[in-house]
């Protein structure tokens, strides 16, 4: 389990990784198996499936790739980066900052 606060707060400083398609669906997967399909939160930790039962990607139930640098600042696509994280979490994250 990650120090979720502190890898928020961390720095990375290494080169920028950054995947598209099957790459990228590829990091959702491989976060998924390491958060063992929950929200990476430890204040949440809800399930979260890959794909809906139709086998889509639904925004509102499956999980999301959640960088902790952010793209914008800097931040890549690896997964010292990255949170699996549920939709509510993500937006939380994202528009107001550090949950707790």
């Amino acid at each position: 389990m990650h120090n979720y606060k502190a890898l928020r707060k961390s720095d990375h400083k290494h080169k920028r990784i950054k995947l598209t398609g099957k790459a990228y669906s590829n990091l959702r997967k491989a976060l998924h198996k390491r958060a063992k399909g929950r929200c990476e939160n430890p204040e949440c930790r809800k399930y979260l499936p890959l794909f809906d039962a139709e086998g889509q990607f639904d925004i509102f139930t499956c999980g999301h790739v959640s960088h902790i640098r952010s793209k914008s600042l800097g931040g890549d696509d690896s997964m010292e980066n990255c949170l699996y994280e549920c939709f509510t979490c993500n937006c939380l994250i994202r528009n107001w900052g550090e949950k707790g």
